[in-house]
């Protein structure tokens, strides 16, 4: 990255606002079944309690795969409507956007995927076509994704041209919010640090939000970096239920976002006041999970609360190491 950081914020200094995202599960997850959309709508009513006021609860990826077919022509309608809760959805294309726009979404998230393969004009000449119709049919807030943007461990770090260059061509589109996604798990919090920077710099004014995974132990450190670099909102996640793929949960930890319990956990730490408690969020992560799974989650222990983690599984690998 070509920006250099330079420390402004105490950490100490948390009156700024600080927003977190929750994520649900769109795919099955781990061999499991996927959540119903009226299951989504009954986990986001909890959320809602809670105290969080951003929940994306879908993606939608074609017309044929519409996540809240069976609700109808009102997927919200059973949607609690406290405060200023807003419902988001991730849409690939015009016909995704379409039906997004229809169903009365309040945040359209638009990704363009960074990674190398990808062609960045294409990506953002998709991205300013969807951007322009949202705005023309009445989005209230559109979001885009610079997905992959971090790199992955396999290819390295993505070129800071190629960065800039979808960075530059933001400013000029209509859009509400950046957000930084990790998708690969590369990131680090030197990396996070440059990269805030350098949008900061290129689009000032815009609000910021990133995505990290676990993937190496680093979640909690790319978010604080990224909270120093002026970020506003974090996306969050119920432990396991983002990870795709896993041969153990370990391994399902490790690649999942960041669990919403830790994190509160930690900015709590660090002298942020949020609106959400700790036994709120355990109300709703775990039952979610014995659902996705169908399988009974026993009672947390203070390990699990702060780490997201079963302490037998801790204390399985502990035994392993030593």
């Amino acid at each position: 990255m070509v920006a250099t950081y330079t420390h402004q914020m105490h950490p100490t200094d948390s009156d700024r606002a600080l927003e977190l995202v929750e994520v649900l599960p769109g795919e099955s997850v781990d061999g499991h079944r996927r959540l119903s959309w009226a299951e989504k709508l009954g986990v986001a009513k909890q959320l809602v309690t809670a105290g969080f006021t951003r929940i994306e609860l879908a993606r939608c990826r074609s017309a044929t795969d519409l996540p809240w077919r069976e609700a109808g022509n009102d997927p919200l309608r059973a949607a609690p409507r406290i405060g200023p809760v807003r419902y988001g959805v991730v849409v690939s294309d015009v016909v995704g956007l379409d039906a997004a726009l229809e169903a009365g979404f309040d945040e359209i998230r638009i990704e363009i995927d960074l990674r190398p393969g990808s062609d960045p004009v294409e990506q953002m000449d998709a991205c300013q076509t969807m951007v322009r119709l949202a705005r023309r049919g009445g989005a209230p807030s559109v979001t885009a994704t610079l997905a992959g943007v971090f790199g992955s461990v396999e290819d390295g770090s993505v070129g800071s041209d190629r960065v800039e260059g979808a960075l530059d061509a933001l400013s000029l589109l209509a859009v509400d919010e950046l957000s930084l996604s990790d998708d690969e798990g590369a990131a680090v919090p030197a990396d996070v640090l440059a990269l805030v920077s350098t949008a900061r710099e290129l689009l000032p004014g815009l609000p910021l939000r990133c995505r990290f995974r676990n993937r190496h132990g680093v979640g909690l450190a790319n978010a604080w970096a990224a909270l120093l670099a002026g970020v506003g909102a974090l996306d969050v996640s119920s432990p396991g239920l983002r990870s795709g793929a896993a041969e153990n949960a370990a391994m399902a930890h490790e690649a999942s976002y960041l669990d919403g319990r830790a994190v509160l956990w930690f900015v709590a730490k660090m002298g942020y006041r949020m609106p959400l408690s700790m036994a709120a969020l355990n109300g709703v992560y775990e039952p979610t999970l014995s659902r996705l799974t169908d399988t009974e989650i026993e009672p947390t222990t203070e390990t699990r609360r702060i780490t997201g983690r079963p302490a037998g599984q801790l204390e399985a690998r502990r035994r392993t190491i030593s």
